[in-house]
């Protein structure tokens, strides 16, 4: 055959598969599967996979919205088997967009969230490589627009110096000095707006790509229990609820985490004088509301009436923090226990947990900015929680340290804070 007519016999094939697209999408059903089922012998005839791949997709959408889910599945999973053997990574999101509105439609919740898991997955791996390549343009832009504020700098210095070339040798070294500090200040502003940004962009990122499994999670979940409230078992109803909840406190600690970045990189503490036993208590009921969640947690602590002087919301996130990150790397209703004590002049917290634990050699290490442990596994974050638990214990006065046996073997966070706090100018610098 001719390369003519190969080209000819491909064109045909794409135009009926096209054609049948475009009817799909006018909802003319009949007339979609006449030029779809033209397109899908061409593409057998011939061996076209790409075409045989696109027909499958499209047949698989149109049997769904015919309600003919044996074969929209039959269709789509032939789709999807194609898109991987061929490492088309649009078609093979497409796929399983596709199968889960199918499985949506038959009521199979889990299989529907299996392929919306794999969807966004594959859909964050483009968007996320789109957004590297849009951040090392910003970046690139950042460093052109760095050296042309740079040679206009040099610039400016040369005419100074050769207006200065008559002057006195003490009036152009105080000019150089001069030059050299402003170009030194203009520098370090640069890098950090670099810096900056780069921490914008990668909270963006992230938060964008952590908000989305919870939200289908929450999603799926509440349309279960209003559609199909007197299909599921009691069981089942306290399954989906518990699902809703977990991801709605997931969210609650992501948004606050994120709040306190973008409110607190400037803030002061604001001191407050408290008797102990109120403190504790009231510290106890504001989390529990918060946290919506008291199964399993225990704060343990002596009511006295002993002055202290601290910044209460300061305290509560830190515990906040602490806490769902016990929740969160340990298994439903794993005991937790939250100590309040006072020694001296110090206020003494602990959280500890019966959860993951923490490796030995990276204990020095999960404070730092972003970063998350090496047995975190699939549990999702944004990596800042522990970091905001150091900036804001630091800017108290105080210390958080660590300790875990190892691996499964829960861990223990302490903090020690001052309790006769003097009115200083702490900031909270985040970034």
């Amino acid at each position: 055959m001719s390369k003519a007519a190969k080209l000819q016999g491909v064109t045909t094939r794409l135009i009926y598969g096209n054609i049948g697209t475009a009817y799909l999408q006018l909802g003319d059903l009949t007339a979609a599967r006449d030029y779809l089922d033209k397109a899908m012998t061409l593409a057998s005839t011939e061996q076209d996979p790409y075409v045989a791949l696109v027909v499958h997709l499209q047949l698989g959408r149109l049997c769904n919205m015919e309600a003919n889910h044996t074969a929209a599945i039959r269709h789509l999973q032939t789709a999807l088997a194609a898109a991987v053997e061929q490492g088309q990574k649009l078609f093979e999101y497409e796929a399983h967009e596709a199968l889960a509105e199918v499985y949506q439609a038959i009521g199979e919740s889990e299989k529907v969230i299996t392929h919306l898991k794999q969807f966004y997955t594959i859909h964050d791996s483009v968007l996320n490589l789109q957004n590297k390549t849009r951040l090392g343009a910003l970046e690139l832009e950042q460093e052109l627009d760095a050296a042309r504020r740079e040679a206009a700098i040099a610039k400016r210095f040369a005419l100074d110096l050769e207006r200065q070339v008559e002057q006195r040798t003490a009036d152009l070294r105080a000019s150089l000095d001069r030059e050299t500090h402003l170009s030194q200040e203009l520098k370090n502003a640069l890098v950090h707006e670099v810096e900056l940004q780069r921490l914008k962009t990668h909270i963006i990122n992230t938060a964008s790509h952590e908000f989305r499994t919870p939200l289908s999670i929450i999603s799926l979940s509440m349309e279960m229990l209003c559609d199909r409230l007197e299909q599921l078992s009691p069981e089942k109803r306290v399954h989906y609820r518990e699902r809703i909840r977990e991801q709605i406190l997931y969210l609650t600690d992501m948004l606050q985490d994120i709040f306190t970045i973008n409110t607190t990189n400037d803030n002061a503490p604001e001191y407050a004088p408290y008797y102990f036993g109120d403190f504790c208590r009231q510290l106890e009921q504001t989390l529990f509301r918060e946290l919506q969640q008291t199964n399993g947690i225990t704060f343990i602590y002596l009511d006295h009436a002993t002055r202290l002087v601290t910044d209460f919301q300061m305290v509560k996130r830190i515990l906040f923090n602490l806490i769902v990150n016990a929740i969160k790397f340990s298994q439903a209703d794993t005991p937790i226990q939250v100590y309040c004590e006072q020694t001296g002049q110090d206020l003494f917290l602990r959280v500890v947990d019966q959860g993951i634990g923490i490796p030995i050699d990276e204990q020095t290490k999960i404070f730092e900015l972003f970063y998350r442990g090496s047995n975190v596994e699939e549990r999702r974050g944004l990596g800042l929680g522990l970091s905001i638990v150091q900036k804001l214990t630091s800017a108290l006065n105080g210390k958080v340290t660590a300790s875990s046996p190892g691996i499964n073997q829960g861990s223990t966070f302490y903090i020690r804070l001052p309790i006769a706090q003097q009115r200083t100018n702490n900031r909270v610098l985040l970034g």
